[in-house]
């Protein structure tokens, strides 16, 4: 009977070993931001060529920490989705790497309307979530993760 009780109970209970370490979309987030970026590709050269162009001019507006908030939030909010505007309120841009490119920035995936985009500093990779409305309208950045962030 104890043998039949210990087996019920690590069946039952060997699912939820993994649930301590966090949601699976944490897990998936943490391996994105350790693990090497591969590229990929929206379909052509002209589109990735125009959403990097978009990230780098993000990541650009973004590294300056030497720049009032309300300086660099102004010159940053053109080229941020809505929700990113909001989310940048929380932002302190001293806080931020002063960062330079060190490399050519590719796609890593994405598809007519979302796109993820590495730019290489010398600071370390930043990620960049690109979205636009349509094929014809501009990206706009959705979040900026700096060097480190998870």
């Amino acid at each position: 009977m104890r043998t039949l009780v210990a087996l019920l109970l690590t069946v039952l209970l060997t699912p939820l070993a993994g649930c301590a370490a966090g949601t699976s979309e944490e897990a998936s987030d943490a391996a994105t931001a350790t693990a090497p970026a591969t590229r990929g590709s929206l379909g052509s050269d002209v589109e990735d060529a125009v959403a990097v162009e978009a990230a780098d001019r993000v990541v650009g507006l973004w590294a300056r920490p030497d720049l009032p908030p309300a300086q660099w939030a102004a010159e940053l909010r053109p080229h941020l989705s809505v929700v990113a505007q909001s989310a940048m309120a929380y932002v302190d841009p001293s806080t931020l790497p002063d960062t330079e490119p060190s490399g050519e920035s590719f796609v890593t995936s994405g598809a007519e309307l979302q796109a993820v985009v590495v730019v290489p500093t010398d600071a370390g990779d930043f990620r960049v979530s690109l979205s636009r409305r349509s094929e014809d309208s501009n990206w706009s950045a959705d979040r900026v993760r700096s060097p480190g962030d998870s």
